[in-house]
């Protein structure tokens, strides 16, 4: 009850949760507002065949792309452009590392760069998935048989159109609202999913007559998600203090805040992006390759790349691992950070500033993040573990990323809403 008091008994936070939810409902309305000259029989008769890869792709977009509506790719173009852009600014192209060193003007040029990319990558991801479609339903796709190419163009340019509002809409989340505007749109395109995943669990394991067995699995299986959803919240806050001190504060001072003089470090200092990151990149090639059944390399990779193959299985696992150590290095620079504390005359005990400093960071932000990665990892497949022994569907098996995603963005989103409730109660005092 406090809790609420205190969003709605401050005018800001009232206003910035009330335009996110806004901002929400029509992502929502979106998903439900269908592409032009789609037939959708043949679109369901798709789905219901598609060996889960409607599933996988679908979490999230909240149920668009199943639906095929004008946000079917939802935001992952973007996350796919944010991947590559970050990639290449890591010392690969000289003008995007520049942009990178620059501060508040290049983290600008790197956006405008990724929103461009995305539109790019949108554009190309969407004719390829009409074509694709249409090839997969032999013709029956399009409610226009004309033979013309025009169509396809339409029905890609309708889908950048549609991932690029979302884009604009986390933008103006991210101004206006409460917590990072495309992780907000990811969690409640989750969050859609869920009742249905409960739903798809409760009548796969109830039968008439009553399985006393699968009563039992179901129960465990339900326990599991419990369990797994504490696990994320607590280590979604689990951190390393590395005790500091100030060489121009006085040793009395310093015992009378030794318990605030600390470094924190996150053990998952990435975050949810990893996840994200993963879930963005071994998507785009089984969702093209699906719609190609014919061919010798999408044959390969519909039969190796899907998360129920051990290939596909690994690959999901490593590149979370990999994303994590990537990631976490972008959050926390040690050699920034090293700089700063030296600057501020800060230091930590027995370890000399400068270079020492730095490598000493370096060293415990990876056993840090090799916990937080493994972490990840481990969240990640246990779900598709327990899917492959008990035979749930693949829109259940990916309930641990989705536990990842939603705990991950709703612990930040409730962080910054005590942030902004603490600074009112400092408003004026030095008027």
């Amino acid at each position: 009850m406090n809790y609420f008091q205190q969003i709605f008994g401050n005018a800001k936070v009232r206003n910035k949760v009330l335009y996110t939810l806004a901002i929400l409902v029509i992502f929502r309305i979106g998903t439900y507002i269908p592409v032009p000259m789609v037939n959708q029989t043949a679109l369901a008769s798709f789905s219901n065949s598609a060996n889960g890869i409607f599933d996988f792709i679908n979490i999230l977009g909240g149920g668009a792309f199943k639906q095929f509506s004008i946000f079917a790719m939802s935001v992952s173009p973007y996350i796919t452009a944010s991947i590559i852009v970050q990639l290449l600014s890591m010392d690969v192209i000289p003008v995007l590392s520049e942009w990178n060193k620059e501060g508040v003007n290049g983290k600008k040029k790197l956006n405008m760069t990724t929103r461009v990319l995305s539109l790019v990558f949108a554009f190309v991801q969407g004719l390829a998935i009409a074509i694709g479609l249409n090839a997969y339903t032999n013709g029956q796709l399009l409610t226009v048989t004309d033979g013309n190419f025009w169509p396809f163009i339409l029905i890609a340019t309708v889908l950048t159109a549609g991932t690029a509002i979302l884009v604009w809409l986390g933008d103006q989340i991210t101004k206006k609202g409460i917590g990072n505007g495309i992780s907000m749109l990811i969690m409640a395109g989750i969050i859609s999913q869920i009742p249905g995943q409960i739903a798809t669990i409760w009548t796969t394991y109830t039968t008439t007559p009553i399985d006393w067995l699968n009563i039992v699995t179901m129960v465990i299986v339900y326990g599991l998600m419990f369990a797994l959803m504490i696990l994320v919240i607590y280590m979604q806050e689990a951190t390393r203090k590395i005790p500091i001190q100030h060489a121009n504060v006085s040793s009395r001072a310093i015992g009378a805040n030794a318990k605030s003089n600390f470094l924190p470090l996150k053990v998952n200092s990435a975050g949810v992006v990893p996840v994200i990151f993963a879930s963005a990149l071994i998507s785009l090639p089984i969702t093209i390759a699906s719609f190609f059944p014919e061919n010798t390399v999408a044959v390969w990779i519909n039969t190796n790349m899907q998360l129920t193959s051990w290939a596909g299985f690994s690959l999901y696992i490593v590149l979370i691992i990999a994303f994590c150590f990537f990631y976490a290095f972008i959050q926390v620079d040690p050699e920034k950070m090293a700089k700063n504390l030296a600057k501020q005359n800060t230091f930590i005990p027995a370890v000399r500033p400068g270079k020492a400093t730095e490598t000493y960071l370096t060293t415990v932000l990876k056993r840090l993040t090799f916990v937080g990665a493994f972490y990840l990892a481990f969240l990640a497949a246990i779900p598709l573990i327990i899917g492959m022994v008990t035979g749930l569907p693949a829109s259940v098996q990916i309930g641990g990323t989705s536990m990842i995603i939603v705990a991950g963005v709703a612990i930040e989103t409730t962080k910054q809403i005590e942030r902004i409730s603490s600074s009112r109660q400092y408003k004026g005092y030095f008027s």
